[in-house]
């Protein structure tokens, strides 16, 4: 069953880890109203993780092993930078001057606003990124709530779990 659950800027940033999560972009970054990630962690102290134990029985960090959603439902603005991975996806590519990476911004970056603060491996370009959304005081993630598991079993089996290609 999916959910589409609200969160605090306050959840997101401090709350929800996505350093092992693969991040997939499908519009142009101006339009970029949201995106989607394989795996997440929900802390227990979290607000998100309490909307989750609504539905299931977990005790302890939740690993969100599949596709969430993330929608961003007022967006001035943003940027992304990607350190690139060499063909094997096991290093980082790296030029003359150090590692090679992309990077672009967008839109506004108003001191009002909130700076949500996502890192992750991105997909395409493959690498580590780095994304800043300046946007409201609120988003929605969709989730699909039999994808929870206890983050113990993931940490067990990160191949059984985590994002194969």
């Amino acid at each position: 069953m999916r959910v589409n659950i609200p969160v605090t800027f306050a959840d997101y940033n401090n709350n929800i880890d996505f350093t092992e999560s693969r991040a997939f972009f499908s519009a142009p970054f101006e339009k970029l109203a949201g995106f989607q990630i394989w795996g997440m962690t929900v802390l227990s102290q979290s607000t998100l993780h309490t909307e989750i134990r609504k539905y299931l029985s977990i005790e302890g960090d939740i690993y969100v092993s599949g596709m969430v959603s993330i929608v961003f439902p007022y967006v001035l603005g943003g940027s992304i930078k990607v350190a690139l991975y060499n063909s094997e996806g096991v290093e980082f590519l790296e030029g003359p001057d150090g590692i090679v990476g992309i990077s672009r911004s967008w839109g506004e970056t108003p001191r009002d606003e909130k700076e949500y603060c996502t890192d992750f491996i991105c997909d395409w370009p493959h690498g580590w990124g780095s994304l800043r959304i300046y946007s409201g005081p609120e988003i929605i993630l969709s989730i699909d709530i039999s994808d929870c598991i206890p983050i113990r079993r993931y940490v067990l089996e990160p191949e059984k779990y985590g994002y194969r290609v």
